[in-house]
């Protein structure tokens, strides 16, 4: 993936965009402005840590059904609802959890 020259150049300036340009030269050169931006990148990096979460206990939950399922201790129509998915989403988990388990 290519680097965005608004992130890693030092300076940053586009005669197409005057404003953001200043804008930008003053997040970068400041001291409110550097404040300002370790703030949004700790935000940032919350909310990226947060839904990280909540994808690996929607996986891992997804997982353990497909084991149960596998194991013959639970019915794909139970787990499908337990999960929220459909009978038909929840079979496709399912046969996706086969081929890797491989």
């Amino acid at each position: 993936m290519a680097e965005n020259p608004l992130f890693t150049k030092r300076e940053f300036v586009n005669p197409k965009f005057p404003k953001l340009s200043a804008e930008v030269k003053s997040l970068k050169s400041t001291e409110g402005g550097l404040g300002t931006m370790s703030k949004v990148m700790e935000y940032i990096e919350n909310i990226g840590r947060q839904q990280g979460r909540y994808e690996g206990i929607t996986e891992g939950r997804i997982l353990t059904f497909c084991e149960l399922v596998h194991d013959g201790c639970l019915s794909i129509a139970d787990a499908a609802r337990r999960t929220g998915e459909s009978e038909e989403e929840f079979a496709k988990e399912l046969e996706e959890y086969i081929k890797n388990k491989k």
